[in-house]
């Protein structure tokens, strides 16, 4: 419990809830990613960033079954808020559960985004947060454990 005394709920809404824990931003999707929450997420990035000079990351997790993918609205929010990232953004760790066609077109559209400006922010997919938590602690330092990365997504995900 110790380990998440510094989780913070910045919003949570009936589609995401957006949080921070220590230098990692999390926003955990309820259902299909909108363009109104990835702009939402965005204007948190951008003031909480600012805060840790030394870097931050992001954690994305979607839910493990979806109805259909992002809406074209939605692609071009995320291209939007990448491309407008801060340079002390280290990297994207995405976490997509689950299995079917959705999950396979969407993990799709994050490899080719990922493509485009993979010299600038480092994104990787994973299937689920305890798996992305060796690659955010190698990223923005080892007090970031698995152990509390997962309990602070718990955490936050019943905000």
């Amino acid at each position: 419990m110790q380990e998440v005394d510094d989780l913070r709920v910045c919003d949570a809404t009936g589609q995401y809830v957006l949080a921070t824990w220590r230098r990692v931003m999390v926003v955990i999707w309820k259902g299909v990613a909108t363009a109104e929450g990835i702009e939402r997420s965005r204007q948190v990035m951008d003031v909480w960033a600012r805060r840790h000079k030394e870097g931050v990351m992001v954690l994305v997790v979607m839910p493990a079954a979806l109805p259909r993918p992002p809406s074209e609205e939605a692609r071009a929010a995320m291209l939007r808020a990448t491309q407008g990232a801060k340079a002390n953004l280290k990297g994207i760790a995405m976490v997509y559960g689950g299995s079917g066609f959705v999950l396979a077109a969407i993990r799709g559209v994050t490899a080719a985004r990922s493509l485009i400006d993979r010299s600038r922010i480092p994104t990787r997919i994973f299937a689920n947060v305890a798996e992305a938590a060796p690659w955010i602690s190698q990223c923005v330092g080892p007090d970031h454990t698995a152990n509390g990365l997962v309990e602070a997504v718990d955490r936050a995900a019943r905000a």
